[in-house]
């Protein structure tokens, strides 16, 4: 029987390709992980035409098809629900809308009938379109912003 290096005589890989094989697992996940994060912190895909704010944390991303395209996005927010409305009032150069549940909604500047933003207390959360992951206990304000593409 011919010995491979690395493997044992019933052909398995040893300890040694074990390791080797975990650690180019682990750069593999390191290096996606720093790619998702890089396009993330530096694509306005992921705020759409929205300025980010700097005290958000994604929750989650979903897209919605069907004869449009929508994607949305839920955002938890370290700042209370009036400072966030009045941070987004005055990137966006518009006035919120009182909506249902606490909310308040508003459009994207750039696009207000394509993008879309609701501010809601987290309290409020199972009334909107919400994903499994959860704002912290310091994180009061909950953000969906939404994207439609298509017809």
């Amino acid at each position: 029987m011919r010995r491979v290096r690395g493997a044992t005589p019933r052909g398995r890989a040893g300890a040694g390709a074990g390791a080797a094989a975990r650690a180019l697992g682990v750069a593999l996940a390191s290096a996606l992980a720093l790619a998702a994060a890089a396009a993330l912190a530096s694509d306005k895909g992921l705020w759409f035409d929205f300025k980010p704010h700097p005290k958000a944390r994604l929750l989650c991303t979903e897209v919605v098809s069907g004869t449009a395209h929508i994607t949305w996005r839920s955002l938890a927010i370290a700042d209370g629900v009036p400072a966030v409305v009045a941070f987004y009032e005055e990137a966006e150069h518009t006035k919120a809308t009182k909506g249902p549940h606490g909310s308040w909604d508003l459009g994207a500047a750039a696009d207000p009938a394509r993008e879309r933003m609701t501010i809601l207390p987290a309290a409020a959360v199972e009334k909107f379109p919400h994903c499994a992951v959860r704002p912290k206990k310091d994180e009061p304000t909950v953000i969906v912003i939404s994207e439609k593409t298509g017809p």
